[in-house]
């Protein structure tokens, strides 16, 4: 976007110009994690992306303390997001999820058993996954007490 920049001109003096710049408030996208939509399948969603699913990392997703990590990772990155109102450790290939007609349940998986190609046959019909589409999806763990 444009903006006035200074630049030192190498004589000791400065000119006041106008150039466009990166907007520094802009979110940046610097992980692999995106959301999918309604029984989209992470095969899907991470080809949408221009990614390949990554199955290791949606497994690591173990915990209300990961989902929530990878959740705010989204959010920060202005990337769709979800709004749990509860959390349950399930058993099912197509988490992590949020599941809609649960209340706002965010699942994650309980048994590291996620696959990219699951859409969900055994799931409530409106869920949306969420993907880990390369290399760089982080997960957090909690902090030893």
């Amino acid at each position: 976007e444009p903006a006035q920049v200074v630049s030192y001109n190498g004589d000791g003096t400065c000119s006041l110009e106008t150039r466009n710049v990166p907007n520094p408030r802009a979110p940046v996208a610097i992980s692999d994690w995106y959301v999918g939509g309604i029984r989209e399948t992470c095969l899907t969603v991470c080809e949408n992306n221009g990614g390949v699913c990554n199955v290791a990392p949606m497994n690591a997703v173990n915990s209300e303390f990961a989902f929530t990590a990878v959740d705010f990772l989204l959010a920060a990155e202005g990337k769709q997001s979800f709004n749990c109102d509860f959390f349950e450790g399930l058993a099912f290939a197509f988490l992590p999820a949020y599941l809609i007609s649960s209340g706002s349940l965010c699942g994650f998986t309980q048994i590291s058993q996620s696959t990219c190609e699951d859409e969900g046959a055994t799931a409530p019909a409106d869920f949306a996954r969420m993907c880990c589409c390369g290399p760089n999806c982080p997960v957090a763990e909690p902090p030893l007490p």
